[in-house]
């Protein structure tokens, strides 16, 4: 099945819808309107609890506890990492520090043999 081709608009209608096109431009760019994607995120719906998030900011509670609540009590489905990165980038939430363990590096134990007398060396494979 041949997908239809797209009619462009003709160039006396752009013309005419340009003014309305430049109005709502810089109503965007002012900050009057805020331009919305037509799918709406999980991202979105969090906004809406942004006053309610902040309560947790410097409690320490886990992530996953804190998505179970938002489930549990909104309905609202968020995994772990999303809400994380959300209140990590958007709400100034502290990012934990990872604690490495401390150990002496592995010493690897010299040979008699250089890199060359090892590859100089025949062996039989086969």
């Amino acid at each position: 099945m041949k997908a239809k081709k797209r009619q462009l608009p003709s160039n006396d209608e752009i013309e005419n819808k340009k003014q309305n096109l430049r109005d709502l431009f810089q109503k965007v760019a002012n900050g009057e309107i805020e331009p919305r994607s037509k799918k709406e995120t999980v991202s979105d719906k969090l906004l809406l609890i942004t006053d309610e998030l902040l309560l947790l900011k410097d409690k320490g509670i886990p992530y996953s506890i804190i998505a179970r609540l938002i489930e549990e009590n909104l309905g609202l489905k968020v995994s772990d990492q999303t809400l994380r990165q959300f209140c990590q980038s958007r709400l100034g939430f502290p990012k934990k520090t990872r604690k490495y363990k401390t150990e002496k590096p592995q010493v690897i134990q010299e040979t008699n043999y250089s890199a060359t007398e090892a590859l100089s060396q025949t062996n039989d494979f086969d």
